[in-house]
């Protein structure tokens, strides 16, 4: 038997659920900041989405170079 004023510890299950319905609250009392987390996210996205629609894609050719034999480098000058 527990002594009287001794209480028992949250499980992490009840630790989540309490700190979910803080934060729940926390959103309720400050609705601006609530719709800009909301808002800013969708609009910055729709901003590239339209961006990127209004650009043609560039078909570039593949580049090879020729091989270079190893025994030929010099390892103080760069190759490419």
């Amino acid at each position: 038997m527990r002594a009287r004023g001794e209480r028992k510890e949250a499980g992490s299950w009840v630790k989540f659920r309490l700190l979910m319905w803080k934060n729940f609250v926390q959103q309720l009392r400050h609705p601006v900041q609530t719709a800009a987390e909301l808002l800013l996210p969708v609009l910055t996205m729709s901003l590239v989405l339209v961006l990127r629609s209004q650009i043609d894609p560039e078909v570039l050719e593949t580049r090879t170079y020729p091989p270079i034999p190893a025994h030929t480098l010099n390892y103080s000058v760069t190759v490419l």
